[in-house]
């Protein structure tokens, strides 16, 4: 399922931006990125005071969270890195 989600992700985004360059895709995703980060944490916060959702420092699998974390950057910088590395211009 995440694969076919992921495919049509990227035929949507070819059809409404077109043809563009890495540069230009990279900017388009940081943006993304930076709106998720700005709006969500509002969310969050709503449902943290509205009582919906409950969050306990204590409770949280802090070593599989950060191991996790560290392993998915690390996978993303080794894709970009191969990816630049390989591209043949």
């Amino acid at each position: 399922m995440p694969t076919l989600i992921f495919h049509r992700y990227k035929v949507l985004l070819k059809r409404l931006v077109g043809d563009v360059s890495a540069g230009a895709i990279c900017l388009l995703l940081s943006t993304i990125a930076l709106l998720n980060i700005t709006v969500m944490w509002v969310v969050w916060v709503g449902l943290l005071l509205g009582r919906v959702e409950t969050f306990q420092l204590a409770d949280m699998p802090w070593t599989f969270l950060c191991l996790s974390s560290v392993l998915g950057l690390m996978f993303n910088f080794l894709i970009n890195f191969g990816i630049s590395y390989t591209y043949v211009a």
